[in-house]
């Protein structure tokens, strides 16, 4: 695939980072060079992880069915971004915490969150420094077209979609109508799919 210059630069920028715990070239091997949607992914990662992990850190012997539920997502999300140290400490709590043994949870619990804060941490920090680094091109305002795919997906509660949508929408700087990228990206993180539709059949009434 032939890169532009500035996702290229913007690309060089991911690989000069090192993150303990996170593999950075499987994530843009695996997006295959799709600077915007890997940064995507990674930001969405750290906003829904961290709430996830306020969580879990207060786990009880009486709350361990819904723990095991959520480090079960943190398991499964981690590794879909290569960060496979917090994705095995992830498993290794899950299975604990199905079979009832609340010591192992309670001995290595507060190991994982720190493990996890930091990858969060410097999450943050990589894509801060990228997004200052690397400027966009700029549009009159949001592609309807796109806007109208996010529609559709949110009713199908197409996840996938959605999040390959805001990606593309983000990769601009817009004159106008740019606050509903970051409305759309706030609310996405925070899976209130029927705000979103809501929103957006009042931008497109009619049918399609």
């Amino acid at each position: 695939m032939e890169l532009t210059a500035r996702v290229e630069r913007a690309l060089l920028k991911i690989l000069s980072f090192h993150i303990d715990g996170l593999d950075l070239g499987k994530g843009v091997e695996r997006f295959s060079g799709d600077e915007e949607s890997y940064r995507q992914v990674l930001r969405s990662y750290a906003a829904n992880t961290r709430s996830l992990l306020e969580s879990v850190k207060n786990v009880t012997q009486d709350s361990l069915a819904e723990y095991a539920i959520t480090v079960h997502g943190i398991k499964g999300s981690s590794r879909g971004i290569h960060a496979d140290l917090a994705g095995d400490k992830a498993e290794a709590l899950e299975q604990a915490s199905k079979a009832g043994d609340f010591g192992f949870v309670s001995d290595n619990n507060r190991e994982f969150a720190d493990i996890v804060e930091r990858l969060l941490s410097d999450l943050d920090n990589m894509l801060n420094t990228i997004k200052t680094d690397v400027a966009k091109p700029k549009k009159e305002r949001p592609d309807e077209n796109i806007l109208k795919r996010i529609l559709e997906a949110c009713k199908a509660y197409d996840m996938d979609t959605i999040d390959a949508a805001i990606a593309a929408l983000e990769s601009y700087e817009y004159e106008s109508g740019g606050e509903i990228v970051a409305w759309l990206w706030e609310n996405v993180q925070q899976f209130n799919i029927d705000e979103i539709i809501k929103r957006l059949r009042d931008l497109f009434p009619d049918p399609f």
